[in-house]
């Protein structure tokens, strides 16, 4: 619990600090001469023309409104989705610390406290050693030295393993953790695919605006020569551009709550450790 509230307060004060981003596609309007050209050219045509002229213009503006929000709606979720990881990996990498180190301080101070015992024994066994290398040999003090050192031998014994077990439960949760995060981890590597897909996505548009932005020329120059056909054809490919424009964008906010949803996943399981 303590890490969930952690983690929510610190995704708030990232998405606070993060730079408000104001750059989007933009709408595609006529120049003005273009505009005037486009309204005499309609004006002149035959209503048939006339109207399919207003519709796709009208269908460009509504296809470029729809990116504007799609790419609105995108940066929206990378920039959440940017926050959370930055606060994911944090977290994995946190993982455990807490308990990891109050087992380390257990450790030293069970150490601290049963050392003095074993190196009593310690001490007491080389005394033997030394009573019974006496000369002439003092068979009652080996005997009381023995006695001495049986029960001093039980409880270095005991405190050994009591030692033992502290260290052996440090090193479990240390091999748990080490577990833990790299089974974390692998799950946040899965979403590179995710990633990949938004890197292939923006390069498909951006090879595609550059598409539009060259029909779009073409466009102003058959309006500057009066010909509704040509105008007509470049609509037509301006609005076919546009449409998988919006198409690739779509996937890519797809990809991005793909990312979200694996990312809260991931945080979920960390709250749960």
């Amino acid at each position: 619990m303590k890490l969930f509230t952690w983690f929510t307060a610190t995704l708030l004060s990232v998405l606070l600090l993060l730079p408000a981003s104001t750059t989007y596609a933009a709408s595609y309007t006529l120049t003005t001469t273009a505009q005037k050209n486009f309204d005499k050219l309609t004006k002149e045509s035959e209503p048939t023309i006339t109207d399919k002229l207003t519709i796709g213009y009208n269908q460009l503006q509504t296809n470029r409104k729809q990116e504007l929000e799609l790419e609105q709606q995108t940066k929206k979720l990378k920039s959440n989705n940017q926050a959370k990881e930055k606060l994911v990996r944090s977290a994995i990498s946190q993982l455990d610390n807490d308990h990891i180190q109050r087992l380390n301080s257990e450790v030293a101070q069970v150490t601290k406290k049963y050392d003095p015992i074993i190196k009593t024994y310690e001490q007491q066994r080389q005394q033997l050693t030394i009573i019974k290398q006496m000369k002439p040999a003092n068979k009652e003090a080996v005997k009381v030295a023995n006695v001495a050192l049986a029960l001093s031998k039980a409880a270095a014994d005991q405190a050994k393993q009591i030692i033992r077990n502290k260290k052996a439960e440090l090193t479990k949760a240390k091999a748990a953790a080490t577990a833990r995060k790299k089974e974390l981890r692998a799950m946040l590597t899965s979403g590179s695919n995710l990633l990949s897909n938004i890197k292939n996505a923006n390069s498909t548009i951006s090879k595609q605006n550059k598409l539009f932005t060259d029909e779009g020329k073409l466009l102003t120059n058959a309006l500057r020569l009066q010909s509704a056909k040509q105008a007509l054809n470049n609509l037509q490919t301006m609005n076919t551009l546009s449409t998988s424009i919006n198409g690739a964008r779509k996937k890519i906010v797809q990809y991005e709550q793909e990312y979200e949803q694996l990312l809260d996943k991931i945080n979920n399981l960390i709250v749960k450790t």
